[in-house]
């Protein structure tokens, strides 16, 4: 299976706007997807289309937590 990871860039319409870590989009139906996903989730494809991987949403979002603290340090 393809290691690649995906993030929910944004819905527009039903439409999910998918961004690789590697540059490529893609456009997915919102109902195509798992239960819960949003903008912001992390995707890894699996034999029934994609998976969620939360863990991996919650290390991006504390490594932007970091940086952001990191930037607005007093």
């Amino acid at each position: 299976m393809d290691d690649a990871i995906y993030v929910i860039d944004r819905i527009e319409e039903g439409i999910a706007v998918l961004v690789c870590d590697s540059g490529e989009k893609m456009e997915v139906p919102l109902s195509g997807l798992p239960s819960g996903a949003h903008e912001g989730s992390c995707l890894r494809p699996c034999e029934c289309g994609f998976a969620l991987d939360e863990g991996e949403e919650a290390t991006r979002k504390r490594r932007i937590e970091r940086k952001l603290s990191a930037l607005f340090v007093d």
